[in-house]
């Protein structure tokens, strides 16, 4: 392979850019609705471990003890949940509690996904434009030089010069709003 490339017949460094762009953002977009749909996963995974945990008071576990050790313990207060709110910020909530709020989390990221998916198909369909072929297209296609409508029929711009000081003479119907007298 040399190390130039070469382009498409009519395409130009902008629309290539702006190709290149569109790539890039629909990538991104991907891994964030990817990112988004784990994000929902996970939180359904914690409401139903946060329903079923207080139904007993005391649960067998193993305990982690540093990065690499576990040993067996137990869980207890079942019904005491941590809830981080933030920037390290936590407050004890009931079960019942979390679970709304993992709830109301939820509902954010169904929003995220359905906002991030719109922004998704709109790309797509700025992609699906962009590898349109003008002169292949049946409406506006040129053809010896000239435009032709959906018909097949040229398309002729009609012009007429006004000088200054030439009265232009109107019909009734032609006014937007009905008549000259009003």
């Amino acid at each position: 392979m040399s190390g130039k490339e070469t382009q498409p017949a009519g395409s130009s460094t902008s629309t290539t850019t702006y190709a290149k762009y569109l790539e890039h953002t629909t990538t991104t977009l991907k891994t964030a609705l990817a990112q988004y749909t784990e994000y929902k996963t996970e939180y359904q995974q914690l409401q139903q471990t946060l329903r079923d945990l207080p139904t007993e008071t005391e649960y067998e576990a193993m305990v982690p003890m540093g990065p690499l050790a576990f040993f067996p313990g137990s869980i207890i207060n079942t019904n005491e949940i941590l809830v981080l709110l933030g920037d390290n910020w936590f407050v004890e909530r009931s079960a019942a509690q979390a679970v709304e709020i993992a709830s109301r989390r939820e509902q954010f990221v169904d929003t995220k996904i359905t906002a991030t998916a719109q922004e998704l198909l709109e790309l797509e369909r700025r992609v699906e434009l962009l590898k349109l072929d003008p002169v292949s297209s049946d409406v506006g296609r040129e053809l010896g030089g000239d435009i032709t409508n959906e018909l097949g029929e040229k398309v002729v711009d009609i012009k007429e010069e006004i000088g200054e000081h030439e009265d232009v003479a109107f019909a009734d119907d032609d006014l937007v709003g009905g008549n000259a007298s009003s």
